[in-house]
């Protein structure tokens, strides 16, 4: 907490009341409160995921925190983006499902008065050009509240750049591809081990950041290729890897806080939390049935295969 406290003051952003440790490899700030965060001061709850602290430096990490802080202050437009989204939201439904006037034109076509079919084919016309208005103030509202999610991003990234500098805000997103599948091939390996022996990996972040550390420079090279060779939709919430690279080197931020310490030492016990994310990283698959599994150690050996050890200390 002390921790993200210096960067909220660094950065005049506000603070989380919580902050949580997930299992995935990502992060992200949350908006509490539902319907009465409108009226009110938010409830801010910060999630980091334990792959990324286990991978990251203090300063990476703290770029990625710096960008889900930078969400924190933009709660006055992520409540116009709420909003925008309901009624967008009510539209959508509106213009595709079934209407009262769609049960009035099948009444009266089911009669055999030909005033009465043509009456039903009348409200069925007039229904379905209301229902196409309403899909395309839809669309309308879609690509307004994307546009405006993605302008978000880049603020968002504008603090991260502003902390850490823009060479080290650029790294953090090259990760997160390359991670997320360290983090999947983990989580695939363990629900091998738990059909075969009931056994899981004791620590699958750690596990995950080292497998990630693992990878050839060249898939890592070929993940970012792909990534970079994607483009914006117009219907996306965040810009392509690309546009956020483009935006950061434009802004060319030198930064104002370097640390290259491993972002596990800022937990007491970063062991013991990391262990309590592998067990969440399961539990949702497994079910009832994660009891009967025995968490065990897990290895990279010198080709770079995950490997039971003999010990559970990961």
């Amino acid at each position: 907490y002390g921790f993200v406290d210096n960067i909220c003051n660094v950065l005049d952003a506000p603070r989380p009341e919580r902050i949580k440790i997930c299992s995935d490899a990502n992060a992200s700030a949350l908006f509490r409160g539902g319907l009465f965060s409108l009226f009110g001061p938010p409830r801010l709850h910060l999630v980091l995921g334990a792959p990324l602290v286990a991978t990251l430096t203090r300063a990476q990490l703290a770029g990625i925190i710096a960008h889900e802080v930078g969400h924190f202050a933009q709660h006055r437009s992520t409540r116009v983006r709420y909003l925008a989204g309901r009624v967008t939201y009510w539209f959508l439904m509106a213009g595709y499902g079934e209407t009262p006037g769609h049960r009035l034109a099948a009444q009266a076509r089911d009669e055999d008065s030909l005033l009465s079919n043509l009456f039903g084919l009348t409200v069925l016309a007039l229904v379905t050009i209301m229902q196409w208005t309403y899909r395309g103030i839809a669309m309308v509202g879609v690509a307004v509240g994307s546009n405006l999610s993605r302008q978000k991003e880049f603020d968002a990234d504008a603090y991260k750049a502003f902390l850490v500098g823009s060479k080290i805000a650029e790294a953090t997103l090259e990760v997160s591809a390359p991670l997320a599948r360290a983090h999947h091939a983990v989580m695939m390996f363990g629900l091998g081990m738990f059909q075969g022996r009931r056994e899981l990996p004791a620590n699958a972040p750690q596990v995950a950041a080292r497998f990630y550390r693992g990878m050839s420079p060249e898939l890592r090279e070929e993940s970012a290729r792909i990534r970079h060779r994607e483009r914006t939709r117009w219907d996306a919430s965040h810009p392509s890897l690309g546009d956020r690279v483009a935006a950061l080197r434009k802004l060319d931020r030198p930064g104002v806080y370097s640390d290259t310490r491993p972002a596990a030492t800022l937990f007491v016990d970063f062991t013991g939390v990391a262990r309590q994310a592998s067990y969440a990283t399961f539990r949702p698959v497994l079910g009832a049935d994660i009891r009967h599994a025995t968490f065990v150690g897990v290895r990279m050996n010198s080709s770079g295969r995950m490997e039971l050890q003999d010990d559970d200390s990961t």
